[in-house]
């Protein structure tokens, strides 16, 4: 409903025109929302000569802009190659390499599509790699066999074959993010609707992994390569790589074999304030606590829901989070560890005559493994943050789409909220046991409201005991709104639109019971 009224606004402000004379159908249909909004607004683009406007040719301008530039800088690099001396070679390499890339990378925030329209982000990257860095480079190799005079010496060969080998491991990382890009949409699904392609995403990042641990343990069967970078290691390295991996599996396995925590059933849960409400799914038929929100991905309502992953096929609740966050830690750690150890191994092997084929393997698998470091160190400190603020990510969406937190503040003091996500011993804080102390139904929080004054709230706790905290208690009479709820996207948050769903429990007849308060 909210984007049929989104759809209409925007037809009323003249952001998509009808045809004159031609009114805006406002009638509810069969079909439902969505087919009356675009039934509505389907006229909106006859007559309209897009074409004509200035916006449709700016992405066509960055697009030559960006091609033009790219086969320049190729043209140069190509020329320099048959010019430079030997000293200069791998200068020259980087450069022409540097350039494909910046161009291919810059196509991102520009929004300059490649004139075959791409279907993704990635595959459009794809596209500029082929136009700025294969087919310069191809044509330098024909004129090169029918002028054999030109690419005779041996400097000029050794920076074709280094560019050829950075443009087969920048193609294929490309490929794997663009099919990344794929396989991540695939996961957004309803897991009911799915159906097997929601087994997509975990597929894909076993096989990522499987990809990873068989060169880095298996390095021996390329051509060429005498030992394995595991086989290489000193014995101290080799234990704490084992280690590393033994306790990233034991993590991962924890969060696969653990539920998120579900919001129970038939139980009608007492008040966080006297003028707070608790909120009653009628999608689950339970009356949620606070923090507790329903995933339209798994149909279920999750306590303290995070968000919801498509690379676990699962959300991320109360009762697994811990393990989430031990995962990124030691996915951060061991892929930073590979990292090195495979740079140096790579360094070691740079002077060997290697073929081809096994210097690629070696340096796509090297990037492959310094991406998703990057990536997920990005990732895990964001996480370390919203604990240290004790929020969520959903929490911390709200916060930044409205200006400020919910009704209900849950941040207490960093170490605090460490030890609600963690656990109450900091010593097992990084092991994939013991999770942390409570039932996930209720917290310690401040009640935000305007013009109001601070109070000492008490409330006793079936987990934490007496939990004291303090509170803003509106002095206004009139009884709170439910938990406000925001519009879904297509980021793997889950975040969804619950105001169909998500209604006041006096509402729905339910009689809850009072918390014991005192002030």
């Amino acid at each position: 409903q909210i984007r049929s009224l989104i759809l209409l606004e925007s037809v009323s402000l003249g952001i998509m025109e009808p045809t004159a004379r031609e009114p805006v159908a406002t009638e509810p249909m069969a079909g439902g929302p969505r087919e009356a909004v675009a039934a509505a607004t389907e006229p909106a683009y006859e007559g309209v000569d897009t074409e004509a406007t200035a916006e449709s040719y700016d992405p066509r301008l960055r697009t030559l802009f960006l091609l033009g530039m790219g086969c320049l800088s190729s043209a140069f690099f190509l020329r320099a190659a048959m010019l430079v001396p030997e000293w200069l070679t791998a200068l020259v390499t980087a450069g022409y390499l540097t350039g494909c890339l910046s161009c291919a990378l810059a196509s991102l925030p520009l929004a300059a599509p490649t004139l075959p329209k791409s279907s993704g982000p990635w595959i459009q990257t794809i596209w500029y790699v082929l136009f700025i860095g294969w087919c310069p480079v191809l044509a330098a190799f024909s004129v090169g066999y029918l002028h054999q005079d030109l690419i005779a010496g041996a400097t000029c060969r050794s920076i074709l074959h280094g560019i050829l080998l950075g443009l087969l491991v920048m193609s294929a990382f490309f490929i794997w993010a663009a099919a990344s890009d794929i396989v991540g949409k695939l996961g957004l699904q309803p897991l009911t609707e799915a159906g097997w392609a929601s087994w997509s995403p975990p597929g894909f990042l076993v096989s990522t992994i499987g990809l990873i641990v068989f060169v880095y343990t298996c390095t021996h069967l390329l051509r060429g390569v005498e030992t394995s970078v595991e086989a290489s290691l000193d014995p101290v390295l080799r234990t704490t790589y084992w280690t590393l991996a033994a306790l990233w599996l034991s993590s991962y396995v924890r969060i696969l074999m653990t539920e998120p925590g579900r919001a129970p059933p038939d139980r009608f849960l007492p008040r966080m304030a006297p003028d707070a409400t608790w909120t009653y799914c009628s999608l689950c038929k339970v009356c949620k606590p606070q923090r507790c929100r329903h995933c339209t991905k798994c149909d279920s309502c999750v306590l303290k829901m995070d968000h919801h992953c498509p690379w676990l096929r699962r959300c991320i609740g109360y009762e697994n989070y811990k393990y989430f966050l031990v995962f990124l830690f030691y996915s951060v750690i061991a892929l930073l560890f590979k990292a090195g150890t495979l740079l140096l191994f790579i360094a070691a092997l740079w002077q060997q005559d290697l073929p081809i084929g096994s210097m690629f393997v070696l340096l796509f698998v090297a990037v492959l493994v310094l991406k998703l470091a990057a990536v997920l160190a990005v990732f895990f400190g964001f996480h370390m943050y919203l604990v240290s603020h004790g929020m969520t990510t959903v929490e911390y969406l709200i916060k930044k789409h409205n200006g400020r937190s919910e009704r209900f503040d849950y941040n207490q003091s960093t170490f605090c909220n460490f030890q609600l996500a963690l656990g109450s011993n900091p010593l097992t804080w990084c092991l994939p046991l013991w999770p942390p102390d409570g039932d996930g139904l209720s917290f310690q929080y401040t009640l935000l409201a305007d013009m109001d004054e601070p109070v000492l709230i008490e409330r006793s706790s079936k987990s934490s005991g007496l939990a004291r905290g303090y509170s803003s208690l509106s002095r206004q009479e009139e009884p709170e709104k439910s938990t406000p709820c925001i519009e879904s996207t297509e980021d793997p948050t889950c975040l969804e639109n619950q105001h169909d769903t998500c209604i006041d429990a006096d509402t729905a007849g339910l009689q809850l019971q009072d918390a014991s308060v005192s002030f």
